[in-house]
C-alpha cells in the first residue's frame, strides 16, 4: 500500500522519533549495517538549479523486490525481530526519510544477479526505473527545493548531521569493526574517545567507550554505534529518572563523562531509551569498571605505591570478590567441588536405570486441556513414541479452540465417535510410520504430522489388526485398544485440504466470549487490520505477541501463574506477568488471530527429533487462509507454511526452530565417556575463572596529565567523593588508595581517615607543630594539611582532633602542695584518683579560649613529648566562668563546691562511664564528714 494514504500514515508513526528531520541517518546506517555492509557512502548534490539531492549507498547484501514489497514497502513488516544481531527490529525506520521533505525517492538494490530500481514522487506513487548498480549493496537518492541557500551550507550541515548519528557506526560482525561512512572524501567514523588529557578508552567484549573527567557529568550511550541516550549519571540508564539538566548543579568542578556503546543493547521503538536487560547492566558495570581504572592508574602514577603494598591491596581486593555474597563467588566453587562429587559417586555408587515413565497419557476419554499455563514437569525418559523417517517433526494430539475468559483456550474430555478420515493410496516417500506403547486398553489418541490422515488398514496392536478407528470433534483421530494394552503400529499419509470453511466452522473458530476486552489501543489496532491481507495480519499478530510476551519457563514465572490461579482472567494474568511458555505465548497468539477475523485455534502436541519424541509436550497455532497454515509465535519461524506441503516430502526434512526448553535426553554412556574430559574442562574454567577475577584486567588506553596537574585533579577528585558519593560511588580507588599525608611520613586513605573520624581518633595538623610530630612518633595517625592543596580537606574532617589546637593547651603539671587558686582542683583530683582505676585528671591549661571544659584522649601515651602532655585529662580554662565561679564558691564551703564541679564533670560527659551518681554522692558524703 503506497500512495499518499500510506505518506500520511508513514509520517504519522514516524514522529515517535522526534521532530529532527535528520533522524533518517541514523535509520539508513541502521539498516545499512543490518545488510552487512563494509562501507557507507554519503554524497550531497546540486543536481539542478533550486534542487537538492542526497545520495546514501551501501554495499551490503541488497534486498529482492519481493522483499521490498513484503518487508520495505509495509509498516511494521520487519524479518529482523528474532535476530538478536540486527538493530532494527521494528519496520518503520526507513520512511523517516520522509523528514527530509522529498519530491523525488530514487530506490535501486542488488542482490547477487537480481537487480531492480523504483522512483516514488512526492505522494509515493511508483514507476519503475533503471538499477545502475553492477554490485551488491542498495542506493537511496532522494532530492527536494533547495532550503540551504547555497550548496556548500548543505554539504556543512549534512557532514555535521552525519557526525552526530555515524560517527561510531560499527559493523554487524563479531569484531563490531568500525563501519566507515565515507562523505566528501573523508571518512567520518571514528574511535569512541574524550578529549586529553584526563580520559581513557576502554573495549572489554561487546562494550567500548571512553570515560574522562569535565566540569559536568554527562552520559551519552550508542546502541551498535548509533546513538540511542544521553543523559548526567550511569544510573539514569536504568532508572531514567532524571535528565542532564536536573542535574546541572552536581559535579561543578570535577566530574566524569562516559562515551559508551553496547553491541548487544536493544533500544525501544521511539529509539532513544535502551531496553532494561542484561546486556544494558553490563554496559553499566563496564563503565564503571573503566572509569575505576582510569583512576587506578592516575593514583598509580602519582601516587605511588610500594611493591608490598601493592601485593597487599590486590589480594585484599581479590578476597573481597571472591567472599561477596551471593553467586560471585559460588560458581567457582561448584565448578571444583560438584564435579569431583559427581565422579566419586558414579564411582562408588552406580546409577540404578530409572522406570520409564510418560508425561502425559493418551487417553481420548480422560484427556483435557485447562487452559495455558507454565509448568515444570519433564520427564526424563520421554514418552513412548517413535517414527519414521527419522526426521525433525511436528506431532498433532488434540486442538483447544473454545476459550474461556478465566483459562484461555481449553479442550474438554468428551467421547465423540465420528468417522475417521482415511487416505487410500499415496507414493512409498509419502508414508509416515508410527508406533507407542500403550500402557492400557481404552481409547487411545494416534499422534501424526500436521495435515496427515490415517492410511486405511494400518493400524496394529501387537500385529494385530484394528477397524475400530474413528474422529473426534476436533478431527483427532482416536483408536479403541482392547485388553491391557500394548505396541500400537499404525502408517500415515499428507490428505487433502478444504479450500473453504463452512459458515458454522467459521463461527466457531472465530468466538470469542463477548466480556473479553482488550486494552484500548490494541483493541482499535485489532479492528483496523481487518482491512488488511490475512498475511500481514498475521504477521503483525506474532509481532505483538513477541512484544506483549516474553518466553520465559523458569520457576519464578511458574510461580506466578500459580499464585494468579483462579482469580483474575486468563489475559489480564498474561498481560500482566508478560512471560510465558509455548502455549500462553501461541494462546495469545490465536486470541489475537480471531480479533482481527482469521479463524484460528490453538494445537497441542508432540516434537520429534531423531525418530523419538521429545519429553515435553509443545504449543502452535493454526489458521485457515485457504487451507490450515501453521505459525508458531514462540519458537520464532521464518515463514509459515501449509500443514500438508511441509510433511509431504519427507525426504527433504523441515527446519524447526524450537524453544530452548524444549528438553531433550541423552544417552548415559555418551555422558560417562565424556565425564573425565568434562571434569578437566570444568576445573581448567574455574582456574582461568579465578584468575580472572583475581587480575580483574580491563583493556584501557589512558591518556593522563603531567604528575603536577594530576596531583591537583586527584585531591580535587576527592573532595568531590566526599561531598557527592552518588556520582562516585563508594567502591572506587579515590576512597582505598593511600594518598592523605600523615605526619610520620606515611599515607593514608580516605576509607582508613573516615574510620579513624568514626572512631574520633583522627588528627589533623596544618603547621607541623612540636606535639603533632611527637604524636606520629608515638604512631598516632596525624593528617598533615600543611600543604595548600590539601588545606580544603580541613573543612570536609572539621570532626578530626586539632593537635594545632591541641598545642596551644599547654596543660600544667598538678603541684603537690596547690595554692589557694587552685585547691579546688587539687581536691577534685583527690577523689578522682581514689575512684578510679585510670584517673582522669584535671588540669589548667592557660591556652584553652575556646571553652571552659574540654576532655582530651590520645589514643597511646606520647613518647619524648616536647612538653608535658599526658595521655587524659580534663583540660580547665583558668579564665573560664565555671572555674571562677566553683573556686570563689570553693572558699566559702569546700565540700559543696568540690560536688558540684563533679556533678559537672558527670553531665558534660568528661569522665568515664564508671563514675556515676552512685559514686558522686559517695565522694559527696565523704567529703561532708570531712568537713564536719
Amino acid at each position: 500500500m503506497l500512495g499518499k494514504e500510506f505518506r500520511g500514515l508513514a509520517e504519522t508513526v514516524t514522529r515517535t522519533y522526534g521532530n529532527n528531520p535528520w533522524f533518517f541517518l541514523r535509520e539508513l546506517a541502521q539498516n545499512s549495517r543490518d545488510a552487512g555492509a563494509r562501507n557507507i557512502r554519503v554524497e550531497a548534490l546540486a543536481t539542478q538549479p533550486g534542487m537538492e539531492t542526497l545520495i546514501f549507498a551501501d554495499d551490503g547484501h541488497g534486498m529482492t523486490l519481493g522483499y521490498a514489497r513484503r518487508f520495505l514497502f509495509r509498516l511494521y513488516a520487519s524479518d529482523k525481530t528474532a535476530d538478536h544481531k540486527a538493530a532494527g527490529k521494528y519496520g518503520i525506520g526507513f520512511w523517516t526519510i520522509l523528514g527530509f521533505q522529498p519530491t523525488l525517492i530514487h530506490l535501486q538494490s542488488r542482490r547477487g544477479k537480481n537487480s531492480w530500481a523504483v522512483e516514488l514522487d512526492s505522494e509515493l506513487n511508483v514507476r519503475p526505473a533503471v538499477c545502475l548498480l553492477t554490485r551488491s549493496g542498495t542506493t537511496v537518492s532522494m532530492s527536494r527545493p533547495a532550503v540551504f541557500p547555497l550548496a556548500s551550507e548543505f554539504k556543512s550541515h549534512l557532514e555535521v548531521e552525519l557526525r552526530e548519528y555515524c560517527q561510531y557506526l560499527r559493523r554487524n560482525n563479531r569484531q563490531a569493526d568500525m563501519l566507515p561512512v565515507w562523505f566528501a572524501g573523508k571518512n567520518l567514523t571514528r574511535p569512541m574517545a574524550l578529549p586529553e588529557p584526563f580520559s581513557c578508552r576502554f573495549r572489554s567484549g561487546s562494550v567500548e567507550g571512553a570515560v574522562g573527567l569535565a566540569a559536568k557529568p554527562h552520559v551519552r550511550l550508542y546502541a551498535r554505534g548509533l546513538p540511542v541516550w544521553q543523559g548526567a549519571l550511569l544510573k539514569q540508564m536504568t532508572h531514567l529518572q532524571m535528565n542532564e539538566d536536573g542535574c546541572a548543579e552536581i559535579g561543578r568542578n570535577l566530574a566524569p563523562v562516559f562515551l559508551l556503546n553496547g553491541n548487544r543493547l536493544d533500544v525501544t521503538f521511539s529509539r532513544n531509551l535502551a531496553l532494561e536487560n542484561s546486556a544494558l547492566e553490563n554496559v553499566r558495570k563496564k563503565a564503571e569498571k573503566a572509569l575505576r581504572r582510569l583512576l587506578e592508574l592516575s593514583l598509580e602514577r602519582t601516587f605511588p605505591r610500594t611493591r608490598l603494598q601493592r601485593i597487599c591491596d590486590r589480594s585484599l581486593a581479590a578476597l573481597k570478590r571472591i567472599l561477596r555474597p551471593g553467586w560471585h563467588w559460588l560458581p567457582l566453587f561448584l565448578l571444583l567441588i560438584v564435579p569431583l562429587e559427581i565422579a566419586i559417586l558414579r564411582h562408588w555408587f552406580p546409577a540404578v536405570t530409572a522406570v520409564r515413565t510418560s508425561p502425559f497419557s493418551l487417553q481420548s476419554t480422560t484427556l483435557s486441556y485447562g487452559g495455558a499455563t507454565v509448568s515444570l514437569s519433564v520427564s526424563p525418559q520421554g514418552p513412548p513414541f517413535f517414527y519414521q523417517p527419522n526426521i525433525p517433526a511436528w506431532f498433532r494430539l488434540f486442538a483447544a479452540d473454545a476459550y474461556d475468559i478465566q483459562a484461555g483456550f481449553v479442550r474438554r474430555a468428551e467421547p465423540s465417535h465420528l468417522p475417521a478420515h482415511h487416505t487410500q493410496y499415496c507414493r512409498p516417500d509419502q508414508v509416515w510410520s508410527m508406533r507407542l506403547q500403550a500402557e492400557t486398553g481404552g481409547e487411545i489418541f494416534l499422534p501424526m504430522p500436521p495435515g496427515h490422515a490415517l492410511q486405511a488398514g494400518s493400524v496394529h496392536l501387537d500385529g494385530r489388526r484394528i477397524n475400530s478407528i474413528f474422529s473426534s470433534v476436533q478431527g483427532e483421530a482416536i483408536a479403541a485398544i482392547p485388553g491391557n494394552g500394548g505396541l500400537v503400529e499404525y502408517r500415515s499419509c499428507p490428505a487433502g485440504q478444504r479450500r473453504e470453511l463452512t459458515a458454522a466452522d467459521i463461527l466457531h473458530l472465530t468466538l470469542l466470549p463477548p466480556e473479553l476486552s482488550l486494552p484500548p489501543a490494541l483493541e482499535k489496532s485489532m479492528q483496523e487490520s481487518r482491512a488488511y491481507p490475512i498475511a500481514e495480519r498475521v504477521s503483525l499478530a506474532r509481532m505483538l505477541v513477541g512484544n506483549m510476551v516474553t518466553y520465559d519457563t523458569s520457576v519464578p514465572t511458574s510461580n506466578q501463574y500459580l499464585r494468579l490461579a483462579g482469580g483474575r482472567p486468563w489475559l489480564e494474568k498474561v498481560l500482566s506477568i508478560a512471560k510465558g511458555d509455548c502455549d500462553i505465548i501461541n494462546g495469545l497468539n490465536v486470541l489475537l488471530l480471531r480479533k482481527m477475523g482469521i479463524p484460528s485455534r490453538l494445537v497441542i502436541g508432540m516434537i520429534g527429533e531423531q525418530g523419538r519424541a521429545r519429553p515435553l509436550l509443545h504449543a502452535w497455532s493454526e489458521y485457515f487462509d485457504q487451507g490450515w497454515l501453521v505459525t508458531d509465535a514462540s519458537a520464532g519461524r521464518p515463514a509459515d507454511h501449509s500443514v500438508t506441503a511441509a510433511y509431504s516430502n519427507p525426504g527433504r526434512g523441515i527446519n524447526l526452530t524450537l524453544p530452548v526448553d524444549d528438553a531433550r535426553t541423552e544417552d548415559t554412556r555418551v555422558l560417562n565417556s565424556l565425564l573425565g574430559p568434562t571434569l578437566i574442562l570444568l576445573v581448567m574454567a574455574a582456574a582461568a575463572g579465578l584468575l580472572f577475577v583475581i587480575r580483574n584486567k580491563n583493556g584501557a588506553e589512558a591518556s593522563l596529565p603531567p604528575d603536577t596537574q594530576m596531583r591537583n585533579q586527584l585531591i580535587q577528585l576527592v573532595q568531590q567523593a566526599m561531598l557527592q558519593p552518588e556520582i562516585w560511588g563508594r567502591d572506587n580507588p579515590l576512597w582505598s588508595h593511600r594518598i592523605l599525608p600523615t605526619a610520620n611520613g606515611k599515607s593514608l586513605s580516605v576509607r582508613q581517615a573516615l574510620r579513624l573520624l568514626d572512631r574520633k581518633k583522627l588528627f589533623i595538623t596544618a603547621n607541623r607543630n612540636p606535639l603533632a610530630m611527637a604524636m606520629a612518633v608515638s604512631g598516632i595517625a596525624v593528617l598533615d594539611l600543611s600543604q595548600p592543596l590539601y588545606a580544603p580537606l580541613r573543612t570536609l574532617l572539621s570532626a578530626a582532633i586539632d593537635t594545632d589546637m591541641l598545642c596551644q593547651l599547654r596543660p600544667l603539671p598538678p603541684l603537690p602542695a596547690p595554692g589557694l587558686e587552685y585547691a579546688l582542683l587539687g581536691a577534685v583530683n583527690d577523689i578522682l584518683n581514689k575512684a578510679l582505676h585510670m584517673p582522669v585528671l584535671c588540669l589548667i591549661a592557660p591556652g584553652l579560649n575556646s571553652t571552659d571544659l574540654l576532655k582530651i584522649a590520645l589514643p597511646v601515651p606520647l613518647h619524648h613529648g616536647p612538653f608535658f602532655f599526658p595521655q587524659r585529662f580534663v583540660a580547665v580554662n583558668p579564665a573560664g566562668a565555671t572555674f571562677r565561679h566553683w573556686s570563689s564558691l570553693f572558699k566559702r564551703n569546700q565540700p559543696l563546691a568540690v560536688f558540684k564541679f563533679l556533678s559537672r564533670l558527670h553531665a558534660d560527659r568528661l569522665l568515664d562511664a564508671e563514675v556515676n551518681p552512685a559514686l558522686l554522692k559517695k565522694a559527696a558524703r565523704s567529703l561532708l564528714r570531712t568537713c564536719s
